[in-house]
């Protein structure tokens, strides 16, 4: 029985292709916790995973604490993965698991962490991620 090629585009146009030649090795699903403070730059979720690794974001959930105010995702490094996303007070945002490991909704750049920026509100939440050797 032949392993089919998958072929995986990224937001950057980059192409790469999984399969018996270049699985995707991945330490496996986990989960981290989001606790952000108010009005707060560069704060980190997901530490950076070392040389050789990404991180692979299949899920999140967010939500504002205790009043209104955006958040904006980011690589550790400073790059968007998000525009400035607006929440209402004890509301928030998801993105659905992806369900397909060779498609998660974030792929990060070698060794970038996952962080966040606050303006006029705290956030809750969880992320569904693996770390993918690159």
């Amino acid at each position: 029985m032949a392993f089919p090629m998958i072929t995986v585009y990224s937001a950057d146009r980059t192409v790469q292709r999984l399969g018996p030649a270049r699985p995707a090795m991945f330490t496996g699903v986990q989960n981290a916790v989001v606790d952000l403070a108010t009005d707060t730059l560069n704060q980190a979720i997901i530490a950076a995973p070392g040389a050789g690794h990404a991180l692979w974001v299949y899920g999140i959930l967010m939500q504002a604490d205790a009043s209104a105010g955006t958040v904006r995702l980011e690589e550790s490094g400073g790059a968007a993965l998000t525009g400035i996303i607006a929440v209402s007070d004890e509301r928030g945002f998801a993105l659905p698991l992806s369900g397909d490991v060779a498609m998660p909704w974030l792929k990060l750049g070698e060794n970038q962490g996952l962080s966040a920026d606050t303006v006029g509100c705290s956030i809750d939440g969880v992320v569904v991620y693996a770390i993918v050797d690159v």
